[in-house]
């Protein structure tokens, strides 16, 4: 219960960024698929890999903003990084739907699940199950998507 209650609180959290945010010049510049392979990486290794400005720290939290205009947030258990996402702004809808675009082919070519979709979010899961995708688009119009994974108990 109290994983659950943290888990919202970080996606309500993840939600309500900054209205003055920078926006992402390119689709293909964030590493969505690079952060796959950080599930279940303690904090000190997330902390190493992770290239953007630390702005929140704690043990079973850290949050990252990037240059390129992204913010990254990773959720920590005993097990390690069990969640993380990825919020990012575009300068506009036609990117941002760029962008959803290029993932939906990237996770077609990994092992992920035809996506199902249900009020502006598009979930995949891993064929083996092992992993949990979600895409959220409901403000596409301001060029915000939002990018969750979470392994799977």
């Amino acid at each position: 219960m109290n994983r659950a209650l943290l888990l919202l609180f970080a996606t309500l959290l993840f939600a309500c960024n900054d209205p003055e945010k920078p926006t992402v010049s390119q689709p293909s510049e964030i590493p969505f698929f690079t952060n796959i392979s950080y599930l279940n990486k303690s904090v000190s290794q997330i902390k190493t890999l992770e290239n953007g400005e630390l702005i929140d720290n704690n043990a079973t939290l850290l949050s990252f903003v990037n240059k390129k205009n992204y913010k990254t947030e990773y959720l920590f258990d005993e097990k390690g990084c069990y969640h993380l996402g990825v919020s990012a702004f575009y300068s506009n809808k036609s990117e941002a739907l760029q962008a959803i675009e290029n993932i939906k082919v990237e996770l077609k070519s990994n092992a992920f699940t035809t996506p199902t979709e249900d009020n502006e979010l598009l979930r995949w899961i891993k064929e083996d199950e092992s992993v949990r995708i979600e895409l959220d688009y409901k403000n596409i119009q301001k060029g915000e998507i939002i990018f969750t994974i979470q392994a799977n108990e």
